[in-house]
């Protein structure tokens, strides 16, 4: 899900698996691990809410002005 708030933008994944994301020392031609890196890299927030099953890893970013498609973006949900 994204949801632009002002000048704060916010992206949401959910899954069903279990257990808590973490960050890994992944090689250069490693296929995987990558996505919470570029979070505590790039985003001003971020965080975990834990569902049974499954969690939603969140990430808050700040911006200047939201541009007008983001603000249009409705929430998507992939199955």
């Amino acid at each position: 899900m994204l949801v632009a708030d002002g000048p704060l933008i916010r992206v949401e994944v959910r899954d069903s698996g279990g257990g808590h994301p973490h960050v890994v020392q992944q090689g250069a031609d490693g296929c995987r691990g990558r996505g919470l890196l570029l979070v505590t890299a790039f985003a001003d927030d971020f965080g975990v809410v834990v569902h049974n099953p499954g969690k939603t890893v969140w990430a808050e970013f700040k911006s200047g002005p939201v541009p007008e498609w983001i603000r249009n973006v409705r929430p998507q949900f992939l199955d």
